[in-house]
């Protein structure tokens, strides 16, 4: 009879064996939630003040396609072409953020208007050293973005003696620059309502 007890109890243990592992792991697991309840990661409310500000603006920006094509818009030297290009950046360019209205620009703006800039260097008289200065810059800033983003989309190469050896007409998957054209006009708004009821309840000494 002890004999055939013990063979019972053999015979439960890998049945035990896995019932214990899976609680264990249940009372881990319990345990690990019941404490981020109780000590949740802190969410930072930034100052905008010196180097406390994130380094994105936080808005929501989805993702849209761009079908690529040859635009005839912005030409380089028109007056057309060249209020096309100036319009593609807001006026103003800056966004104000934190409590205390800090002015930011936002990146897709910079390159924006260094392309601009990089388009009149091209059409301006060479000796515009003043141009030139800043055009570097421009060239400069554009390399370290491109360089940045890495975008990996393909682009079949047709060949190399072909007029148009890139193919230029892929779809790609953006953020959608829309949306940041819209929170900027609601930023623009918002900071003109803020700046007024400043300025009204300290008699005009705010400095915007």
């Amino acid at each position: 009879m002890l004999a055939s007890l013990v063979a019972r109890i053999h015979a439960s243990l890998p049945t035990l064996s896995l019932f214990l592992v899976a609680f264990s792991l249940s009372v881990k697991l319990a345990t690990s939630i019941w404490l981020r309840t109780l000590d949740p990661v802190p969410h930072h409310d930034y100052s905008y003040v010196g180097s406390d500000y994130p380094s994105e603006w936080p808005i929501p920006v989805p993702s849209v396609l761009l079908p690529s094509d040859a635009s005839q818009r912005y030409n380089l030297s028109s007056p057309d072409g060249t209020a096309e290009w100036r319009a593609v950046v807001p006026t103003p360019h800056t966004v104000r953020l934190g409590p205390h209205r800090q002015p930011y620009t936002v990146g897709m703006f910079h390159a924006l208007r260094c392309l601009d800039v990089v388009r009149a260097e091209m059409v301006a008289p060479r000796a515009d050293e003043a141009h030139t200065e800043l055009a570097r810059h421009c060239m400069n800033y554009l390399r370290q973005a491109v360089t940045c983003r890495g975008d990996l989309q393909l682009e079949p190469f047709l060949a190399p003696e072909h007029v148009r050896p890139i193919d230029l007409y892929g779809t790609y998957v953006c953020r959608d620059w829309g949306a940041v054209y819209d929170a900027v006009e609601a930023n623009h708004a918002e900071y003109a309502a803020w700046l007024s009821e400043e300025t009204s309840n300290t008699g005009g000494a705010v400095v915007s």
